[in-house]
Formats: structure tokens, C-alpha cells, sequence
């Protein structure tokens, strides 16, 4: 098992001598700040290389994803620095030792807010090859993230509205063709594969809509191709466990 938990209250000092002495405010905008700063000197790197899978195929295609993907590992690195300069959040992650940084995992984990994100990466970086998971398609045109995502190959989904797949049922099954396509890719590099298995970020009116237990009681699992113990994890931080487990 691995267990995550962050524990805000009753924390040690963090280790930055200066953090203390800011406002949480200004602690919060030099956060975003340096977070953009970091995304954006790694993004335009890892963008910069992806572009020669447009030339490359097979074992040198490989490896130009194997590339970007260690150029991604150091911005979850600079991500981790940042949040522990500034932030007095403690992070307790045990269990990984199973883990390979060479397989393959799917991580199932609910879905509370964008911070769950920076969260999986920093919990599973450097125990389990990077992540990828499933984008709206719509993300492909934000600028630096939609590169970057597409340098990574990470899947680009589409939404359709009941109303208009009634008017286009040709369209049903799309995003199961685009999650076959990504498996295909992913037999060739080790991979750790994330799913927010909701679909959405969390809300209290999503949950009422949905007449959905409360997330703190719904659980978390996954699978991997090694006879390594499955890890999961748990956080105190409103999210239930993401779980890793090699992937079938």
C-alpha cells in the first residue's frame, strides 16, 4: 500500500527561510507566478522537441518520446521546488517501493480541483514513469499546456451532448477509438496512465445532482503488469486515494 497524506495543520517549519515572513498572498501570487514561469521554459523545451515526431518513426520516434518525457519529469521537479519554498504543506508519501519507474500503471483517483494534478505528479514522480491522462479536446489550443500535452501524446477527447450525438450517432464511440489509439502508442515506453474515473471535478451540486456518496467514501484502485503490490494512496486534503496499479 502507499499511503499520501498532506497535513496542513500542526506542520514543521518549511524548509525556506523566507516563507514564513510573506503574507499568504503574496506567497500565493509568486506561486502562480514561478508555476508559469516553470511551464513555460519546460513547455516551450518539451514542444520544441516533440515536433521531430512529426519526421521520426519507430525506435527513433521512441526515443524522441522517451526525451520529452525526462524534459517533463524536470518540470514536475521545478514544480516540487516551488511548492516547497513557498508552501507550508508537508508531504508524507510511502509505499512506492514496488513501483517501477520502467512499467506500466493506471492511477484512479477522484477529481476535487486542478491542485490534484500538481498533487499525482509530485506523489508519483521519480517512483513511476510520467504521467499521462485524458484531455478535453478544447485544451489542445491553450497555449504552452495543449503543445506540451501533444508533444507527450497524451489523448485529446471529445464531448458530445446527448442532443448531439441523437443527431450524429456516427460520432458514438469516438473517444473509444482515440483511447485505443493511445494504448497502441503506449506499448513502446513505460507509462503511468491517469483517470479522474468521475469525468469532472468534484462540487457539492455535482454530488446532489448525481445523488453520489460523499468523496471521502468512495475508494480507489488500479492494476499493473508487474507482481509488484498494488500502491494506492490517500490525501486529508478532500481528495479519496489515487490508486497505482500495473496496468493489463
Amino acid at each position: 500500500m502507499a499511503e499520501r497524506r498532506m497535513r496542513d495543520e500542526r506542520a514543521p517549519e518549511p524548509t525556506s527561510a523566507f516563507c514564513p515572513l510573506l503574507s499568504a498572498f503574496i506567497r500565493g501570487v509568486l506561486t502562480m507566478t514561478l508555476l508559469g514561469l516553470n511551464l513555460a521554459f519546460w513547455g516551450i523545451l518539451v514542444f520544441a522537441v516533440g515536433l521531430l515526431k512529426l519526421v521520426t518513426r519507430g525506435a527513433a520516434r521512441r526515443r524522441v518520446i522517451l526525451a520529452v518525457s525526462w524534459l517533463a519529469e524536470h518540470w514536475v521537479e521545478g514544480n516540487s521546488r516551488i511548492f516547497d519554498s513557498l508552501l507550508p504543506t508537508v508531504w508524507d508519501i510511502r509505499g512506492m517501493e514496488g513501483t517501477r519507474y520502467d512499467g506500466r500503471y493506471l492511477i484512479i483517483s477522484n477529481h476535487v480541483s486542478w491542485v490534484d494534478i500538481f498533487a499525482l505528479f509530485r506523489a508519483f514522480h521519480g517512483h513511476a514513469p510520467l504521467i499521462r491522462f485524458f484531455l478535453k479536446s478544447m485544451l489542445a489550443w491553450v497555449p504552452l499546456v495543449g503543445q506540451a500535452a501533444w508533444a507527450l501524446d497524451f489523448p485529446f477527447m471529445k464531448r458530445y451532448s446527448p442532443e448531439y450525438l441523437a443527431k450524429h450517432p456516427e460520432k458514438r464511440g469516438r473517444d473509444l477509438e482515440t483511447t485505443r489509439r493511445a494504448v497502441r502508442r503506449y506499448r513502446d515506453i513505460p507509462v503511468s496512465i491517469l483517470n479522474f474515473v468521475e469525468g469532472t471535478r468534484f462540487s457539492q451540486e455535482k454530488r446532489a445532482d448525481q445523488d453520489s456518496p460523499p468523496p471521502w467514501a468512495s475508494s480507489s484502485t488500479a492494476s499493473s503488469t508487474s507482481p509488484s503490490p498494488t500502491p494506492a494512496a490517500t490525501s486529508t486534503c478532500g481528495t479519496s486515494p489515487p490508486a497505482a496499479s500495473p496496468a493489463s
